[in-house]
Protein backbone atom coordinates (compact mmCIF):
# COMPACT_ATOMS: atom_id res chain seq x y z
CA UNK A 1 0.00 0.00 0.00
CA UNK A 2 1.24 3.09 -1.04
CA UNK A 3 1.64 6.60 0.91
CA UNK A 4 1.16 9.27 -1.59
CA UNK A 5 2.87 12.90 -1.63
CA UNK A 6 0.61 15.22 -3.05
CA UNK A 7 -12.11 30.84 5.05
CA UNK A 8 -15.23 33.24 7.62
CA UNK A 9 -18.42 31.98 8.69
CA UNK A 10 -19.81 32.06 12.43
CA UNK A 11 -21.59 28.76 13.37
CA UNK A 12 -25.11 29.19 14.48
CA UNK A 13 -26.60 27.30 17.85
CA UNK A 14 -29.25 24.47 16.34
CA UNK A 15 -32.48 23.28 17.82
CA UNK A 16 -33.19 19.55 17.88
CA UNK A 17 -35.83 17.56 18.67
CA UNK A 18 -34.81 14.45 20.15
CA UNK A 19 -37.00 11.12 20.44
CA UNK A 20 -37.00 8.61 23.46
CA UNK A 21 -34.68 5.67 24.02
CA UNK A 22 -36.16 3.07 25.45
CA UNK A 23 -33.68 1.89 28.71
CA UNK A 24 -32.46 5.58 29.22
CA UNK A 25 -33.45 9.00 29.49
CA UNK A 26 -34.83 11.16 26.58
CA UNK A 27 -31.27 12.34 24.63
CA UNK A 28 -30.78 16.04 26.09
CA UNK A 29 -33.32 18.55 25.27
CA UNK A 30 -34.00 20.72 22.33
CA UNK A 31 -32.45 23.77 23.56
CA UNK A 32 -30.56 25.68 21.11
CA UNK A 33 -27.01 23.77 20.87
CA UNK A 34 -24.06 26.66 20.06
CA UNK A 35 -21.33 24.41 18.87
CA UNK A 36 -18.66 27.04 17.66
CA UNK A 37 -20.08 29.01 20.89
CA UNK A 38 -15.80 30.95 20.86
CA UNK A 39 -15.92 31.53 16.89
CA UNK A 40 -13.13 29.69 15.70
CA UNK A 41 -11.58 31.62 12.84
CA UNK A 42 -10.84 30.75 9.57
CA UNK A 43 -13.94 29.35 8.53
CA UNK A 44 -13.31 27.26 4.94
CA UNK A 45 -16.65 25.33 3.88
CA UNK A 46 -18.59 24.79 7.01
CA UNK A 47 -21.17 22.49 7.44
CA UNK A 48 -23.52 22.06 10.50
CA UNK A 49 -24.64 18.90 11.76
CA UNK A 50 -26.75 18.08 15.00
CA UNK A 51 -23.99 17.13 17.16
CA UNK A 52 -21.16 19.11 15.54
CA UNK A 53 -20.17 22.08 13.36
CA UNK A 54 -17.00 21.74 10.93
CA UNK A 55 -15.09 23.71 9.03
CA UNK A 56 -13.86 21.46 6.03
CA UNK A 57 -10.32 22.14 4.27
CA UNK A 58 -11.32 23.49 -0.06
CA UNK A 59 -9.10 23.92 -2.30
CA UNK A 60 -7.13 27.08 -0.82
CA UNK A 61 -3.38 27.79 -0.35
CA UNK A 62 -2.69 25.49 3.36
CA UNK A 63 1.31 26.16 3.15
CA UNK A 64 1.85 29.68 2.01
CA UNK A 65 2.86 29.03 -1.83
CA UNK A 66 0.39 31.09 -3.17
CA UNK A 67 -1.17 27.81 -4.96
CA UNK A 68 -4.28 26.00 -3.59
CA UNK A 69 -3.87 22.12 -2.01
CA UNK A 70 -6.47 19.78 -1.48
CA UNK A 71 -5.70 17.78 2.10
CA UNK A 72 -9.03 16.49 2.07
CA UNK A 73 -9.81 16.50 5.75
CA UNK A 74 -11.29 18.93 8.49
CA UNK A 75 -9.21 21.99 9.24
CA UNK A 76 -11.35 21.91 12.63
CA UNK A 77 -14.70 20.59 14.16
CA UNK A 78 -16.56 22.01 17.24
CA UNK A 79 -19.34 20.59 19.40
CA UNK A 80 -21.40 21.28 22.70
CA UNK A 81 -21.48 18.30 25.49
CA UNK A 82 -24.22 18.84 28.24
CA UNK A 83 -24.92 16.78 31.40
CA UNK A 84 -26.74 13.78 30.26
CA UNK A 85 -29.43 12.79 32.79
CA UNK A 86 -30.31 9.33 31.75
CA UNK A 87 -28.18 6.14 33.87
CA UNK A 88 -26.71 4.95 30.53
CA UNK A 89 -25.99 6.59 26.89
CA UNK A 90 -27.93 3.93 24.50
CA UNK A 91 -25.76 3.23 21.31
CA UNK A 92 -27.07 2.40 18.25
CA UNK A 93 -26.96 -1.03 17.46
CA UNK A 94 -27.87 -0.18 13.24
CA UNK A 95 -25.63 -1.57 10.55
CA UNK A 96 -23.72 2.41 10.33
CA UNK A 97 -22.48 3.23 6.85
CA UNK A 98 -19.72 5.69 6.39
CA UNK A 99 -21.10 8.86 3.82
CA UNK A 100 -19.48 11.85 1.80
CA UNK A 101 -20.45 15.38 0.86
CA UNK A 102 -21.35 14.18 -2.84
CA UNK A 103 -21.35 17.95 -4.09
CA UNK A 104 -17.54 18.59 -2.62
CA UNK A 105 -16.39 14.17 -3.31
CA UNK A 106 -17.75 15.65 -7.35
CA UNK A 107 -15.33 18.03 -7.07
CA UNK A 108 -12.35 16.44 -5.59
CA UNK A 109 -12.70 18.43 -2.08
CA UNK A 110 -14.17 15.96 -0.09
CA UNK A 111 -13.36 11.92 0.03
CA UNK A 112 -15.79 8.93 -0.79
CA UNK A 113 -15.04 6.29 2.30
CA UNK A 114 -12.73 4.30 -0.25
CA UNK A 115 -9.84 5.91 0.38
CA UNK A 116 -10.25 5.01 3.83
CA UNK A 117 -10.72 0.83 3.62
CA UNK A 118 -8.43 -2.01 2.87
CA UNK A 119 -8.92 -5.51 2.24
CA UNK A 120 -8.82 -7.78 5.75
CA UNK A 121 -6.09 -9.60 5.05
CA UNK A 122 -4.01 -6.48 4.61
CA UNK A 123 -5.10 -5.41 7.90
CA UNK A 124 -4.29 -8.60 9.57
CA UNK A 125 -0.64 -7.51 8.40
CA UNK A 126 -0.78 -3.79 9.30
CA UNK A 127 -2.53 -3.44 12.45
CA UNK A 128 -1.83 0.09 13.43
CA UNK A 129 -2.73 1.64 10.27
CA UNK A 130 -4.87 4.39 9.17
CA UNK A 131 -8.27 4.27 10.16
CA UNK A 132 -10.74 7.03 9.86
CA UNK A 133 -10.49 8.99 13.58
CA UNK A 134 -13.74 10.83 14.31
CA UNK A 135 -13.18 13.89 15.93
CA UNK A 136 -16.82 13.97 17.29
CA UNK A 137 -17.02 10.81 18.79
CA UNK A 138 -20.50 8.58 17.91
CA UNK A 139 -20.82 7.90 21.45
CA UNK A 140 -21.19 11.76 22.54
CA UNK A 141 -23.49 13.03 19.49
CA UNK A 142 -25.70 9.60 20.61
CA UNK A 143 -26.56 12.14 23.64
CA UNK A 144 -28.56 14.14 21.44
CA UNK A 145 -29.99 11.34 19.58
CA UNK A 146 -29.46 7.88 16.65
CA UNK A 147 -29.64 10.68 14.06
CA UNK A 148 -26.94 12.58 15.31
CA UNK A 149 -25.08 9.82 16.13
CA UNK A 150 -24.58 8.60 12.17
CA UNK A 151 -23.86 11.82 11.31
CA UNK A 152 -20.61 10.91 12.84
CA UNK A 153 -20.21 9.06 10.29
CA UNK A 154 -19.48 11.94 7.60
CA UNK A 155 -16.02 11.22 6.15
CA UNK A 156 -16.34 15.47 7.02
CA UNK A 157 -16.17 14.24 10.49
CA UNK A 158 -12.76 12.67 10.39
CA UNK A 159 -8.95 12.57 10.15
CA UNK A 160 -6.70 9.60 9.35
CA UNK A 161 -5.42 8.23 12.68
CA UNK A 162 -3.41 5.54 14.19
CA UNK A 163 -5.07 2.69 15.17
CA UNK A 164 -3.74 2.49 18.73
CA UNK A 165 -4.12 6.01 18.95
CA UNK A 166 -7.53 6.14 18.13
CA UNK A 167 -8.58 3.53 20.55
CA UNK A 168 -6.58 4.25 23.30
CA UNK A 169 -5.68 7.30 24.65
CA UNK A 170 -7.95 9.83 22.32
CA UNK A 171 -10.36 7.64 23.29
CA UNK A 172 -9.95 7.82 26.77
CA UNK A 173 -10.01 11.78 26.24
CA UNK A 174 -12.89 11.87 24.92
CA UNK A 175 -14.51 10.08 27.89
CA UNK A 176 -13.18 12.50 29.90
CA UNK A 177 -13.86 15.11 28.15
CA UNK A 178 -18.10 13.92 28.61
CA UNK A 179 -17.19 13.44 32.34
CA UNK A 180 -16.26 16.81 32.23
CA UNK A 181 -19.70 17.94 31.00
CA UNK A 182 -21.50 16.06 33.62
CA UNK A 183 -19.35 17.59 36.68
CA UNK A 184 -19.44 21.22 35.08
CA UNK A 185 -22.68 21.02 33.36
CA UNK A 186 -21.35 21.94 29.56
CA UNK A 187 -18.21 21.73 27.82
CA UNK A 188 -17.33 23.37 24.40
CA UNK A 189 -14.31 21.30 22.53
CA UNK A 190 -12.41 22.31 18.88
CA UNK A 191 -10.81 19.89 17.94
CA UNK A 192 -8.64 19.21 14.86
CA UNK A 193 -5.45 18.11 12.47
CA UNK A 194 -1.57 19.15 13.50
CA UNK A 195 0.29 18.99 9.90
CA UNK A 196 4.02 20.41 10.71
CA UNK A 197 5.27 22.64 8.97
CA UNK A 198 2.33 23.01 7.14
CA UNK A 199 3.18 19.63 4.31
CA UNK A 200 1.90 16.32 4.68
CA UNK A 201 4.09 14.03 5.23
CA UNK A 202 1.99 10.80 3.54
CA UNK A 203 -1.10 10.73 2.45
CA UNK A 204 -3.73 7.33 2.35
CA UNK A 205 -5.68 6.32 -1.29
CA UNK A 206 -4.62 3.83 -3.18
CA UNK A 207 -4.78 4.51 -6.95
CA UNK A 208 -8.10 6.09 -8.60
CA UNK A 209 -8.96 7.16 -5.29
CA UNK A 210 -8.87 10.26 -3.23
CA UNK A 211 -6.22 11.06 -1.50
CA UNK A 212 -5.62 12.04 2.23
CA UNK A 213 -3.69 14.30 3.79
CA UNK A 214 -2.29 12.45 7.27
CA UNK A 215 -2.15 14.73 10.16
CA UNK A 216 1.24 14.40 12.64
CA UNK A 217 -0.70 15.12 15.56
CA UNK A 218 -4.43 15.96 16.45
CA UNK A 219 -5.00 19.13 18.80
CA UNK A 220 -8.23 19.06 21.34
CA UNK A 221 -9.22 22.66 23.29
CA UNK A 222 -11.87 22.21 25.97
CA UNK A 223 -13.45 25.44 27.61
CA UNK A 224 -16.22 25.94 30.76
CA UNK A 225 -17.96 28.47 31.90
CA UNK A 226 -16.23 30.05 34.52
CA UNK A 227 -17.50 32.95 36.77
CA UNK A 228 -16.59 35.90 34.29
CA UNK A 229 -17.58 34.92 31.11
CA UNK A 230 -15.19 36.24 29.22
CA UNK A 231 -12.45 34.52 30.71
CA UNK A 232 -13.85 30.26 30.25
CA UNK A 233 -11.57 27.66 31.93
CA UNK A 234 -9.30 26.10 29.21
CA UNK A 235 -7.43 22.78 28.96
CA UNK A 236 -5.64 22.44 25.89
CA UNK A 237 -4.12 19.21 24.19
CA UNK A 238 -1.87 18.16 21.43
CA UNK A 239 -1.34 14.30 20.96
CA UNK A 240 1.46 13.51 18.33
CA UNK A 241 -0.08 10.03 16.51
CA UNK A 242 2.97 8.43 18.11
CA UNK A 243 3.55 8.45 21.29
CA UNK A 244 5.77 6.94 24.36
CA UNK A 245 2.16 6.23 26.69
CA UNK A 246 -0.10 5.12 23.49
CA UNK A 247 0.40 1.56 23.63
CA UNK A 248 -0.29 1.34 27.70
CA UNK A 249 -3.23 0.74 29.08
CA UNK A 250 -5.72 3.25 30.95
CA UNK A 251 -5.32 5.59 33.11
CA UNK A 252 -3.16 7.68 30.70
CA UNK A 253 -1.04 10.90 31.48
CA UNK A 254 -3.39 13.23 29.72
CA UNK A 255 -1.23 15.97 31.48
CA UNK A 256 1.98 15.63 29.59
CA UNK A 257 -0.30 16.94 26.43
CA UNK A 258 -1.32 19.70 27.67
CA UNK A 259 0.10 23.35 26.21
CA UNK A 260 -0.97 26.80 25.35
CA UNK A 261 -3.94 27.84 23.18
CA UNK A 262 -1.27 30.13 21.30
CA UNK A 263 0.69 26.75 20.71
CA UNK A 264 -1.84 25.37 18.84
CA UNK A 265 -3.33 28.73 17.05
CA UNK A 266 1.40 28.80 15.53
CA UNK A 267 0.72 25.12 14.54
CA UNK A 268 -2.18 25.32 12.83
CA UNK A 269 -3.14 29.32 11.84
CA UNK A 270 -6.45 28.87 13.21
CA UNK A 271 -7.38 31.56 15.80
CA UNK A 272 -9.72 30.34 18.69
CA UNK A 273 -11.98 32.26 21.09
CA UNK A 274 -11.69 35.29 18.63
CA UNK A 275 -15.63 36.95 20.77
CA UNK A 276 -13.92 37.19 23.93
CA UNK A 277 -12.29 40.96 24.29
CA UNK A 278 -8.68 41.28 23.10
CA UNK A 279 -6.76 41.22 26.51
CA UNK A 280 -8.83 38.25 28.10
CA UNK A 281 -8.16 36.29 24.70
CA UNK A 282 -4.34 37.11 25.07
CA UNK A 283 -4.59 35.99 28.55
CA UNK A 284 -5.99 32.59 28.53
CA UNK A 285 -4.53 31.61 25.21
CA UNK A 286 -0.96 31.88 26.43
CA UNK A 287 -1.32 30.20 29.59
CA UNK A 288 0.25 26.50 29.81
CA UNK A 289 -2.23 24.49 32.32
CA UNK A 290 -0.66 22.17 34.36
CA UNK A 291 -2.91 19.68 36.13
CA UNK A 292 -6.00 18.59 34.46
CA UNK A 293 -9.69 19.32 36.25
CA UNK A 294 -10.87 17.25 38.81
CA UNK A 295 -13.66 14.00 37.47
CA UNK A 296 -15.17 11.60 39.86
CA UNK A 297 -16.01 8.12 38.84
CA UNK A 298 -20.05 8.87 39.00
CA UNK A 299 -19.07 11.51 36.70
CA UNK A 300 -18.32 8.82 33.75
CA UNK A 301 -21.84 8.13 32.05
CA UNK A 302 -21.49 4.39 30.97
CA UNK A 303 -23.17 3.14 27.57
CA UNK A 304 -26.17 0.59 28.03
CA UNK A 305 -25.32 -2.93 27.65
Amino acid sequence: MLLKKQKLALALGISLSISFHVGSAPAQTSIAYNHDRYNTQPGDIIKTFQAYTVSFDSGDDNDGDEFGEVWRIPEWVAYEVRKYKGRCVPVNRDNTSWFSDEDLADEGIAPRYDSYTYAADWWQTRPNWYKPGQLTAEFIAQRLGREAAKETYSVMNVVPQRNEFDRGIWRALEFLTAAWAQRYGAVWVISGPVIFDRQPSGWIGDDGEMAVAIPDALFKIVARESKDPNRPHILAFLYPQYGPFYFDKAPYPHQHFLVSVDKIEALTGLDFFTNLPTEAQKEIESEKKEWLWSVKTRDYVRICS
